[in-house]
C-alpha cells in the first residue's frame, strides 16, 4: 500500500463520495419503518413495524399502480431494450464514414435534452388545441387523438418519446462492442458463402451476446423503477388511470402531503422488488452458461 500510496490516495474522493452519497442514505431507511416527525428527528420518532409497508400494499389504488407500473416497464422493454441493438447492427453496415457520423450525432441528441424540454416539445406537438400533430390529424380524418389527455393512447406516447429520446444514445454500448469483433471472423464466413444476415446473426450478435444479456439483467433489476421524470413532465390528471406509477403515486401522497414514512415504505417496497427480480435474471443467465453481474 505504501508503494502505490500515490494510488490509495487518488481513491480518497471517490470512496468519500459513494460513503456520503451511496450508504450514508441507508441510514434513513429506518424512516420507513417509523413514524416519522421531523421536529422528533429520526430515533426519536415512533417504531411502527411493517405498518407503512401494510398500509401502501392494502391501498386502493395499489393495483392500479403496480398494473400501470409493470405494464408501462415491460412493453417499454419489449420495445426500448432490442431497439438499440437493431440501431447499432444497421449503423455497422453503413459503408460511408460520413454518413455513418452524420446518423450517429442526429441519433444521440435528444439524450442530452431533459425531460422537461422534451416535454414541451411534445405538448407542442400534441395539445389538444393547437399541437401541431393533434391538430394535423384532426384536420385530414375529423376527429381529435391527444395522447396527452386520452388514457388508452398514453402509454404508447410514453414509449415512442422513450425510444426517440434514449435508441442513439444506448446504441453506443453495442457499437463498441461490435467494433471489438475479430474482422477475420466475417472474411471466413464470406468466403463460406454466408450472406450479410446470416454473418450479423452468427457472428457479430454471438459476440456481442455477453453484454446484451448484462443490460438485459440491469434492465429487469429497475423495472419498478420507471420513469418519473418523463412521466411527472407529461401527465395530466385525465391519464392517471394508465399513467400512474409508483414514483408518482410517491411524490404526491408521500412529498406533497408530508407523509415522509409512507413514501420511504413505497420507495423500500419498490427496490425490495427490483432486488429479487434482479436475482431471479442473474440466475437464469447463469443457467444458460453466461456469468451474470453477481
Amino acid at each position: 500500500m505504501w508503494k502505490y500510496r500515490d494510488c490509495y490516495l487518488m481513491l480518497l474522493l471517490p470512496l468519500a463520495l459513494m460513503v456520503i452519497f451511496d450508504y450514508g442514505p441507508m441510514y434513513g431507511v429506518q424512516i420507513a419503518f417509523r413514524d416519522f416527525k421531523i421536529n422528533r428527528g429520526i430515533w426519536n420518532s415512533e417504531w411502527t413495524g411493517f405498518a407503512n409497508i401494510i398500509k401502501f400494499v392494502n391501498d386502493f389504488h395499489f393495483s392500479r399502480i403496480i398494473t400501470n407500473q409493470l405494464r408501462i416497464s415491460l412493453l417499454g422493454m419489449v420495445f426500448g431494450f432490442p431497439s438499440p441493438i437493431i440501431f447499432a447492427l444497421l449503423l455497422n453496415e453503413i459503408g460511408r464514414l460520413k454518413f455513418k457520423r452524420v446518423i450517429q450525432t442526429i441519433s444521440y441528441l435528444p439524450h442530452f435534452l431533459s425531460w422537461i424540454v422534451m416535454a414541451s416539445v411534445i405538448t407542442t406537438m400534441f395539445s389538444a388545441s393547437w399541437g401541431a400533430i393533434t391538430v394535423a390529424v384532426q384536420k385530414m380524418t375529423g376527429f381529435q387523438y391527444n395522447p396527452m389527455s386520452n388514457p388508452g393512447l398514453y402509454r404508447s406516447l410514453l414509449y415512442v418519446s422513450t425510444l426517440y429520446k434514449e435508441v442513439g444514445f444506448g446504441s453506443i454500448i453495442y457499437l463498441a462492442a461490435i467494433a471489438g469483433v475479430n474482422p477475420e471472423l466475417y472474411e471466413a464466413a464470406t468466403i463460406d458463402g454466408a450472406n450479410r444476415f446470416q454473418r450479423v446473426w452468427h457472428i457479430t450478435l454471438t459476440s456481442i451476446r455477453s453484454i446484451i444479456v448484462l443490460l438485459l439483467i440491469l434492465a429487469v433489476g429497475g423495472l419498478m423503477n420507471g420513469n418519473f421524470d418523463q412521466i411527472i413532465n407529461t401527465y395530466t390528471p385525465n391519464v392517471l388511470v394508465t399513467g400512474d406509477i409508483i414514483d408518482t403515486w410517491i411524490y404526491r401522497h408521500g412529498i406533497k402531503n408530508a407523509e415522509w414514512s409512507f413514501s420511504a415504505a413505497s420507495g423500500l417496497f419498490k427496490q425490495l422488488v427490483n432486488i429479487i427480480l434482479l436475482l431471479i435474471v442473474n440466475n437464469v443467465a447463469k443457467l444458460f452458461g453466461e456469468e451474470g453481474v453477481i
